[in-house]
């Protein structure tokens, strides 16, 4: 089968077990079309690609360029809760377009701007080796100037949705985040829902927070078809996590035409590994007609709660674990994590 007869998409955003990256993984390894179609947003340019691009024209010393395109980070940041950038993404964010705004002599905005990264990493100092003095200085003030905090209570529906504040993974279902005062980003996802996010202004009182996720939808075959087709493909191996109480990865082979040519399910659970996904895959592909669930696969490990998964799918070898896990980083922010029930 010749690539552009082909094509990969997944269907929803970036999800929380890793699934979709070992989807698209193989897609690529196949040299077919690797898409990923985002219901509801414009493009699928990743946050971090876009925060590249802002630090690389402020290096460039286009500073005014540098400035509009860290605004743009910074609404998709606002609206999806951080979204996909990591606390040390997120503190950049706001440290280099204030660098920015101070060598255009707009300090004020700088100030603003500290402050912001502060409350995000209160025990982290500028890099003397990429700011200059002055804004290390301003930055060490910003961070004397932050008041205490309360307490950031965080309850997620449903109960093993994954709670991530300032772009740190913090628990599953309820979690408790001492934070500055300040601006913080709340996101809370799970496999087959919509994440959420939010902004939260925190105070010295402890500050409620409940989010509840909305099912993902199942697309359609004849609209996989349409996407497919999009890259010139005869045929759409279509990958996506509806909502429901239970997560499953849903395989769909469609022709042009629409008409379905096999599907498969897995759980997305500890037991999902790359290759068993990789042999789902291999069935629906290599015998048109053949339905029903990838064969068991036996995990690579049993593994402690780990975080970050979807970052080495693409490269490891068959039989990776894909189920999502959480750990708590090193920040030295005290959190209380709940495994249990949401309450």
């Amino acid at each position: 089968m010749r690539a552009e007869e082909l094509a990969f998409v997944w269907q929803g955003a970036p999800d929380p077990s890793g699934v979709d990256q070992a989807f698209l993984a193989l897609a690529r390894r196949r040299g077919a079309a690797a898409i990923r179609e985002t219901p509801g947003r414009p493009t699928d340019d990743p946050m971090t690609a876009a925060l590249a691009r802002a630090l690389s024209l402020q290096q460039s010393l286009d500073l005014k360029g540098a400035i509009s395109a860290f605004d743009e980070v910074e609404r998709e940041v606002v609206a999806r809760g951080g979204g996909t950038l990591s606390e040390g993404e997120l503190t950049e964010l706001y440290a280099h377009r204030a660098g920015a705004h101070a060598a255009l002599g707009n300090d004020a905005d700088a100030w603003n701007d500290l402050l912001e990264a502060a409350a995000l990493a209160p025990g982290r100092s500028l890099d003397p080796a990429r700011f200059p003095p002055r804004l290390i200085e301003a930055s060490r003030r910003a961070r004397e100037a932050l008041a205490p905090g309360g307490a950031l209570v965080v309850t997620a529906r449903p109960s093993d949705a994954v709670i991530i504040v300032d772009g740190q993974l913090y628990g599953r279902g309820h979690v408790e985040v001492s934070r500055p005062a300040g601006r913080h980003f709340v996101r809370v996802e799970r496999a087959g829902f919509v994440a959420s996010g939010r902004v939260v202004e925190n105070g010295a009182t402890p500050v409620d927070v409940r989010v509840s996720l909305t099912p993902a939808s199942e697309p359609g075959a004849s609209e996989l078809a349409r996407r497919g087709a999009l890259a010139d493909a005869n045929r759409t191996l279509g990958g996506y996590i509806a909502g429901g109480a239970h997560a499953m990865v849903t395989l769909v082979l469609v022709e042009r035409s629409g008409r379905v040519l096999g599907k498969s399910t897995l759980a997305v659970d500890e037991q999902l590994t790359s290759g068993a996904l990789a042999s789902a895959v291999e069935a629906l592909l290599g015998g048109g007609d053949r339905r029903g669930a990838a064969p068991n696969a036996v995990p690579w490990f049993r593994r402690p709660w780990v975080w970050g998964v979807a970052a080495g799918v693409a490269g490891a070898a068959l039989g990776v674990g894909l189920g999502v896990g959480l750990s708590n980083r090193d920040s030295g922010l005290a959190a209380r994590v709940d495994l249990g029930p949401a309450r």
